[in-house]
């Protein structure tokens, strides 16, 4: 009788610490970063906010440049000898270099104004999905981007897609 309880005694032992181990094991997550950031609505709108100014600034250069093709046709089929002429010269090197001045000023800030923006998303993406671990009570969240941080997950461990759902949620203010 004795040996039998003692059976059951360590029987409820190992199932307690198996239950133990069990509920004491990280909760791990993975998220494909990349398709995370391609398909968050943030990004979306400050991509098409960046190609609205990216495409005013083209227009613009697009113009200068035109001008400067046709006053560079003027100044081709002038008489040498016209007064004029010089003039017209003067100011086809004006307008040149207001419009290389333009065109390297836009280069700076398009590229100012794209690091900008990926660096917004970034920091809200990333405070979206530490707000998205706690949620779900996962003890980490591991991002695999194709750098070798993480080679294999299983496929029941990758949350991206509800991720993608949350963090697309958040932004539009949804609960």
């Amino acid at each position: 009788m004795k040996k039998d309880i003692l059976i059951y005694i360590l029987l409820a032992l190992i199932l307690a610490f198996g239950i133990y181990q069990y509920s004491s094991r990280p909760n791990i997550a993975c998220v494909q970063l990349g398709k995370v950031y391609d398909e968050f609505e943030m990004k979306k709108q400050l991509e098409g906010k960046y190609k609205n100014i990216s495409n005013a600034r083209k227009v613009q250069l697009d113009s200068l440049e035109l001008h400067l093709k046709a006053l560079s046709n003027i100044i081709v089929s002038m008489n040498e000898k016209d007064p004029l002429r010089q003039e017209k010269i003067n100011e086809f090197e004006y307008k040149k270099q207001d419009y290389l001045q333009k065109k390297k000023t836009f280069g700076e800030d398009n590229q100012q104004t794209s690091k900008m923006y990926e660096e917004e998303v970034w920091k809200q993406l990333n405070q979206y999905i530490t707000d998205y671990g706690k949620e779900k009570g996962y003890t980490c969240v591991l991002g695999a981007n194709g750098t070798g941080a993480v080679m294999y997950i299983q496929q029941s461990s990758d949350v991206t897609d509800a991720v993608i759902t949350y963090v697309n949620n958040k932004f539009k203010g949804l609960k």
